[in-house]
């Protein structure tokens, strides 16, 4: 059974191929104004595929954009004071953790002061729509009880604790997070940074560009 659904790329047409980057330089993917760094992509592809050894890379790619860098970058662009201070509070959270205070402790403290009920996450898959495309690709290189951070979301910034792998193939076995999340803006924000991520004209690197489902990146390039 596939975890990832997989996305053909359609050929690539005379105005993608226009954009080919110079000096054999990689393009970043630009989304109207904003970009979404090509290093980034790579980074977590690489990553994603210890758990997904067998996937396309395109296929790959393409979950990652859809399901959180993209719309990350859109809203932590747009929003820069504000992504900085999230990351802030997210790092004053971490340090205590990485200085070796028990992460339960830590986490019930957060979860009081920030007025949530403090648990795990369900038991879900280990790909970046169920967990978002950075949070897929950190998983995908942790053991039980690791712990990683600060994550670029979708969201804000956030921290998280592999708390358990069920058994099974690292594409299928479940896990159990805990996520200590700081938001980047409001609610409207986020809904406006994933508006834009979906609408706003595409350039830059055609082999991401082409690596987007036709359906999404339609009437978005220039011919």
């Amino acid at each position: 059974m596939k975890m990832l659904r997989r996305l053909k790329p359609a050929p690539a047409t005379l105005g993608l191929l226009l954009l080919l980057p110079c000096c054999g330089q990689p393009q970043d993917l630009h989304i109207g104004p904003y970009v979404l760094p090509y290093q980034q992509v790579m980074t977590a592809e690489k990553a994603l595929r210890q758990a997904f050894p067998h996937e396309g890379t395109d296929s790959l790619r393409a979950h990652l954009m859809l399901f959180g860098l993209g719309q990350a970058n859109i809203l932590h662009q747009t929003l820069p004071q504000k992504s900085q201070n999230a990351r802030r509070e997210c790092e004053k959270w971490l340090q205590r953790l990485r200085q070796g205070e028990d992460f339960l402790s830590v986490y019930l403290q957060w979860s009081e002061e920030v007025g949530i009920t403090p648990m795990p996450d369900s038991p879900q898959l280990p790909n970046p729509a169920g967990l978002g495309a950075q949070a897929a690709a950190q998983v995908a290189l942790m053991h039980e009880g690791d712990l990683a951070g600060p994550i670029q979301t979708s969201y804000g910034w956030e921290i998280i604790y592999l708390d358990k792998r069920l058994p099974g193939p690292s594409n299928r076995a479940q896990i159990v997070l805990y996520r200590m999340q700081f938001p980047v803006g409001s609610d409207l924000d986020r809904k406006q940074a994933k508006k834009a991520w979906e609408t706003l004209p595409l350039s830059g690197n055609p082999e991401l560009i082409q690596t987007l489902p036709p359906s999404f990146r339609l009437n978005r390039t220039h011919a």
